[in-house]
Parts: structure tokens; sequence; C-alpha cells
């Protein structure tokens, strides 16, 4: 019949004959999950679920397995794609959220580049909170696959996580936090030095700009770049660890405070 048959008329198995997009049995299980929910009627699954259709036929078509592989490249290369509406891309990074875990570590790495350049094209729109907080949750999803499997993300995935650090509203600043937080971790655990410095240089930048007439002192820099010192002092290496404290002890002056003696 048609069904058996993709769109060149090629035979597939029985086990893709999904051209229409219908879930399919061998579906990995994050999908099932999306799928399930969106039927119980959760809104941000039933978008996600459309998503999975269109993508279930691009696999289809080119004859491959509905893996999480499959879907997260899917994923990947639709948000690459110029002028897809909002609630599109937040379905789609929905996807992409929980196809990097289930994907295989070598792959997520192999496609970094283009995740991080996709992740770039959204947090161009950046007064959307939902896509940001969405984009920095990939990306730290993103991160912890590439150290899992013994890789190290590049530049291009640290610098909008860092870029965020600062942000105004507490949402995204706090999901920034945890995904520096994750990567300074990983850095040090799998001896990523590059990272480790990349983020030792942001970090002193930051405390750099301790002096500041706002009056939210959420708007100052430097006590975010505490909050992250705090918590990733104890791992961090001795050269990185002292270029954060000779920073620190200039932020008294900064601010216009001097110690007693």
């Amino acid at each position: 019949s048609s069904r058996g048959r993709c769109e060149f008329g090629r035979p597939i198995p029985e086990d893709r004959r999904q051209l229409d997009g219908a879930p399919m049995d061998n579906d990995p299980p994050f999908v099932k999950e999306i799928d399930a929910k969106a039927a119980k009627g959760d809104e941000a699954c039933k978008a996600a679920a459309i998503c999975l259709q269109v993508l279930r036929s691009v696999i289809c078509s080119n004859l491959a397995k509905p893996s999480a592989t499959a879907y997260f490249a899917g994923a990947v290369a639709a948000l690459q794609k110029p002028g897809t509406p909002v609630a599109t891309v937040s379905a789609l990074l929905l996807v992409l959220r929980k196809a990097i875990p289930a994907a295989s570590p070598a792959a997520v790495s192999a496609r970094l580049n283009d995740l991080a350049l996709a992740i770039t094209g959204v947090l161009r729109n950046p007064d959307d909170e939902g896509l940001i907080k969405q984009s920095l949750s990939s990306l730290m999803a993103a991160a912890d696959a590439v150290y899992g499997g013994g890789g190290r993300p590049n530049r291009k995935v640290l610098k909008p996580v860092f870029a965020f650090l600062g942000d105004q509203r507490s949402g995204i600043r706090h999901q920034a936090e945890l995904t520096a937080m994750m990567i300074i971790k990983k850095a040090a655990a799998g001896g990523d030095q590059q990272s480790l410095d990349f983020a030792t240089q942001h970090l002193v930048q930051m405390i750099a700009c301790g002096r500041t007439n706002k009056k939210d002192v959420d708007e100052v820099p430097a006590k975010h770049a505490l909050t992250l010192v705090r918590a990733c002092g104890p791992v961090l290496p001795v050269a990185n660890l002292v270029a954060l404290i000779e920073e620190l002890l200039k932020l008294p002056g900064l601010i216009g405070q001097h110690p007693v003696c």
C-alpha cells in the first residue's frame, strides 16, 4: 500500500511506516512522555507533540530510526531556521531539552556548534523571559552531556550563559547562575582549564563593577559574582582562586568602604 512507502516510493519496514507523524512504538521514552502529557491536556506538551509529529515524518522520510539522537538533530536543525514563530521555538526548545540527555554524548558533542548557533539566534529575542530560561536550560543540558562524554564545551556555549548572570530578571539570573555553577564544577572535575579561565576572567570583570550608583543591589554585577565564587570557590584551582581573591580584596575600596584598623 502507499502507507508502506516513503514519498519517493522506496519501501520501508513496517515499524517505520509513520509518514503522517503518528507516534511509533519504538519512539524513545522522552517522546512517549511528551505525547502522553499532551494527551492529558498539558498545553506545553501539546505544542511539543506537534513538533514531534513533524520531526517524526522527517526521520521516516530519511529512512532513519526514531532514536533520541535523531530527534535531537532534528530539533537543532529546526531551531536554526529563521522566522520561526515564538510558540514553535518554545515547543522545539522543550523537545531539545528532553532529547539532549537521552541522545548519545558523542552526538551532542558533534552538533554542539550548531546547537550553540541555534540558541544564540533564539537569544536575539531578549524580551521573552520564557525563551531565555529554556535556552539556558538547553545549554546546561548540552554542557552536562558533553562533559559526561569526556568532551569540553566551547566558548560559544559559555558566553551566552555568563552574559545573563547579571540580568535584572530574577528567574533568568537564577537559571544563568545554576548553569554557570554546573559548568564551573564540571570543568574543575574534568580539568577543563580553558573553561575555568574563561569563567574566572568573566567573574573578575563582574567584581570590578562593584562601584555603582544603582539603588537596587540586585543590579550590581559584583553581588552575583560573589554568589558564584561562594558556590564554586572550593573546587577552583589555586591560580584561579587567587585571581578572584585579589579582585575581591579591591571590592571595599570600589564601593567606598574601608576596613577599620
